[in-house]
């Protein structure tokens, strides 16, 4: 089945790396403008090349979803692609694993 989405607009965070990369490239496949943010822009760039390399574009956007301002000025420069219709949220660290060791006899 060849799905196309030519011409809607997709965020997808932490698309610097791992999983949020390869749905930026592929969402770029099928047609989509994507706004590939990360708090990292050298990896949204890096994300920018790997597509390239599969005949996508993709626009690099530096975000820090932890912060209310950075998501405000993402979101101006992602409406310069046209209005959002889709948005996946892949962003986010893993917690830090907590110290045991002191409780452990």
């Amino acid at each position: 089945m060849d799905v196309r989405m030519d011409g809607r607009v997709a965020v997808i965070t932490g698309a610097g790396s791992g999983i949020g990369q390869a749905t930026a490239i592929q969402a770029a496949r099928l047609g989509l403008r994507v706004a590939a943010w990360d708090f990292r822009v050298a990896g949204a760039q890096r994300t920018i090349e790997l597509a390239g390399e599969h005949g996508a574009s993709i626009t690099a956007v530096e975000a820090d979803v932890t912060h209310p301002d950075a998501i405000d000025r993402a979101m101006a420069a992602t409406t310069r692609l046209g209005q959002p219709t889709l948005l996946v949220n892949n962003a986010g660290r893993p917690p830090s694993a907590p110290n045991f060791g002191s409780r452990m006899h």
